[in-house]
């Protein structure tokens, strides 16, 4: 059967970690509350998401400052509360066609966001994401 989440707090501070490749079969990376399960991976630069994740929960990916690359891979259906909060370097973000939900400040602090693509089929977007004034481009 083989493991399905990726529970809160698992990889937080792994501070010598640069590139991430999340198996197949994940489907989610679990809530984390006060901390996600790699939040604080500071060098953490590249990210490869499976095509079975639907989601991405709350500070999962939170200040992880060098994170410029990550796919979000069609089938995701929602992005959490503060998932990629102060994700300072992050550049080019294109949201799947599956995704119907953004959280509250989930792209809050991306300073560096260039493009921002939101599908239609997305139909909830959480109060202060931080993109919405900070993007050269907005394709909604």
């Amino acid at each position: 059967m083989g493991i399905r989440s990726i529970r809160a707090r698992a990889f937080n501070k792994c501070t010598a970690m640069k590139h991430l490749i999340i198996s197949e079969g994940i489907t989610e990376i679990l809530d984390g509350g006060m901390v996600g399960a790699f939040q604080w991976c500071e060098n953490l630069e590249t990210v490869v998401l499976p095509s079975t994740l639907k989601t991405i929960g709350e500070g999962a990916f939170e200040e992880c400052y060098k994170l410029r690359e990550i796919n979000l891979p069609e089938g995701l259906i929602s992005i959490g509360i503060d998932a990629f909060f102060k994700c300072y370097e992050l550049r080019n973000v294109i949201l799947p066609e599956s995704l119907t939900s953004i959280g509250d400040y989930a792209f809050g602090h991306c300073g560096s966001i260039e493009k921002l693509v939101i599908p239609d089929s997305v139909t909830q977007i959480g109060n202060r994401n931080g993109f919405i004034v900070t993007v050269i481009t907005v394709n909604i």
